[in-house]
């Protein structure tokens, strides 16, 4: 039986797709007679993970992730902590008999890949949308040396997988060039746990859930329920985040806005609404649209980044320009008055996932062959 390592760093606010992916991936590793262990310092990921029963491991990161600016002085400091990571990896995955590295963080590219290099295991990547950035000012001989050393160790790694082509497209810019032969697209989805939900006719319930920062569009989303000329329309707004208080007083006195905070089954409160609003001002792969999509929802969302490879305009959803309030609102009353339009664009949301987003199918075609190759 192969033990996988699976690493996701993040700070404690992020319990995103990137969170999720490992736990959703780990779940069905363990039905197909592989053993995973989640290694992470997110003690929300840890939490859920072993709600779930799975292993787990807290493993070292350092919160310090901006090193732009001056702060690429400490870069001499900065190797010193990657050389400690390496060895701790190294110690890890001797005594766990570990197979295979799955890292999904920058810190752990790096010194998780070389730990397994070391030791001649095989490595995969995912990258959540974080290698644009950490590939930022790349040709520029001075800056961003942490960047130059992830992609060299990422030269090392069997495989880099990317969430969409979006996001391929958004690292060529950021490196200048062709990929390597060793990245390729590999889309995340989600787990089938599909039940038919009664939904009332004369009453809209729209959901958002997402972590509560302004790139996310939650000012927007406020703004447009403030706009919108239906009536019994109601936000439900799920997550947490370092903005929440602010997004709280832009929608004092609405009675129509609930914050839920952090909900730990989302699926249910999906279950329970008639639209997921999704108005991100840029989008790596949005697995909330997924849920949404084998939900049966349709969805209103920012024409963005990835989020056209999963919702198709005017089948599945309405896509509208990032930023605009006044979109939101139009696209909300659209759906507000045409129930039947919403259970045509829910019927073909549910099609577009069964045929491409099923995650037991991605890791057992895509992912687990990568494991074994």
């Amino acid at each position: 039986m192969k033990k996988i390592a699976l690493i996701r760093n993040s700070y404690s606010f992020d319990v995103g797709g990137a969170e999720i992916f490992p736990i959703n991936l780990a779940g069905i590793l363990a039905k197909s007679d592989y053993e995973p262990i989640i290694l992470s310092a997110n003690s929300k990921t840890l939490a859920m993970a072993k709600n779930s029963k799975l292993r787990t491991m807290h493993s070292p990161w350092w919160p310090l992730q901006n090193f732009s600016g001056l702060r690429v002085l400490l870069f001499p400091i900065y190797l010193i902590w990657m050389l400690f990571m390496t060895g701790w990896y190294l110690f890890c995955f001797i005594k766990n008999h570990v197979d295979v590295i799955h890292p999904q963080s920058r810190d752990d590219f790096i010194s998780a890949t070389f730990a397994a290099k070391l030791l001649n295991k095989k490595v995969i990547w995912t990258d959540h949308a974080d290698l644009k950035y950490i590939y930022a000012n790349y040709k520029v001989w001075y800056k961003n040396p942490i960047g130059k050393l992830v992609f060299i160790a990422s030269k090392l790694a069997d495989q880099v997988t990317i969430e969409s082509f979006s996001e391929q497209s958004l690292i060529k810019e950021a490196l200048g060039g062709p990929l390597p032969a060793n990245y390729s697209v590999i889309y995340i989805g989600v787990v089938d746990n599909y039940r038919p939900a009664k939904r009332k006719e004369n009453k809209l319930t729209l959901v958002s859930t997402s972590r509560l920062v302004t790139a996310k569009g939650i000012g927007e989303l406020i703004e447009a329920m403030k706009l919108i000329a239906s009536t019994d329309v109601t936000l439900k707004i799920c997550g947490g985040g370092p903005e929440a208080d602010h997004f709280k007083s832009l929608a004092q006195g609405m009675n129509n806005i609930e914050f839920l905070g952090h909900i730990d089954n989302v699926l249910q409160v999906l279950r329970s609404a008639d639209v997921l609003v999704h108005p991100s001002y840029h989008e790596g792969f949005g697995l909330s649209l997924v849920e949404a999509e084998m939900c049966g929802l349709p969805i209103i969302a920012s024409d963005v980044g990835s989020i056209p490879e999963i919702v198709k305009d005017s089948v599945s959803g309405i896509l509208v320009p990032p930023k605009s309030a006044r979109d939101l609102a139009d696209a909300i009353d659209a759906l507000a008055n045409n129930p039947k339009l919403r259970a045509r664009m829910g019927m073909a949301g549910r099609q577009i996932f069964l045929d491409n987003f099923q995650f037991d199918r991605i890791v057992r075609d895509k992912i687990i062959p990568l494991y074994n190759k």
